[in-house]
């Protein structure tokens, strides 16, 4: 009990530089941040419990870090606005049950689950309607591609971690702020987060409602619409950033 206890302060306090870490960042990744000076509070740990923490939790801070910083490059990438996205990792944290110190992927696993409900919930404030899952034939009627699959857009995995975080970052967020807000979720579920139709709809109906009405075919079809507009938006900036001969 008091291991769970420490390992969560350890992600409490981490958070301040996991912040300025963020804002710190650059295309090629985010810079390292000194920890801040220890608060009164932090000095007067006894020696047994620093031992156990220096032991038990030791990487505690990186996962932490690792942890926030997945969840603010998703935050930002669904709401578009980075104080939004800071303010919602910061609540999503809070409320979600997460220990660092343990191993498993699935702790991490419903934070995101819970990060993308509550964006979408956020989202869904802006526009009510935005989040009313349409008719599949509709849905359907509006495509270019065949197959719900990046590949089918012709992008790599390695090339949409580039635009994720790397150098292409902004033209990303840019892009995904021109599409439709259901797209967007979609778009950031199934292409950077690597989640099926089925999980993609349930995600949305805990976030937009059950009345919402999502199924997996809906969130395909409005995916292949997304990626259809993702490889018109890349080869129109290949064509503008072309030299002349």
């Amino acid at each position: 009990m008091a291991r769970e206890k420490e390992c969560r302060s350890a992600l409490v306090a981490a958070r301040p530089v996991i912040f300025e870490s963020w804002r710190a960042s650059t295309p090629s990744g985010p810079k390292k941040v000194d920890s801040p000076p220890l608060l009164d509070e932090d000095r007067n740990v006894t020696p047994e419990v620093a031992s156990m923490t220096d032991n038990d939790c030791a990487d505690a801070g990186l996962k932490a870090q690792d942890t926030a910083l997945e969840l603010y490059q998703l935050a930002a990438l669904m709401l578009g606005d980075e104080g939004d996205a800071l303010n919602l990792v910061e609540q999503t944290v809070s409320q979600a049950e997460i220990d660092p110190c343990e191993p498993e992927e699935a702790a991490v696993d419903l934070a995101r689950h819970q990060l993308i409900a509550a964006a979408v919930e956020k989202l869904k404030l802006t526009d009510p309607q935005a989040f009313a899952a349409p008719l599949s034939s509709d849905a359907a009627s509006n495509v270019c591609i065949e197959d719900d699959d990046l590949s089918a857009a012709g992008i790599t995995s390695a090339e949409l971690a580039q635009m994720v975080s790397g150098t292409g970052r902004d033209e990303l967020r840019c892009w995904l702020e021109k599409l439709p807000l259901a797209q967007r979720a979609i778009f950031v579920q199934r292409a950077v987060l690597g989640w099926d139709n089925g999980a993609t709809a349930a995600t949305l109906k805990q976030g937009a409602g059950s009345g919402s009405g999502w199924q997996p075919q809906q969130v395909s079809d409005l995916f292949r619409q997304a990626l259809c507009s993702l490889a018109n938006s890349l080869v129109h900036s290949a064509a503008a950033h072309k030299i002349p001969a």
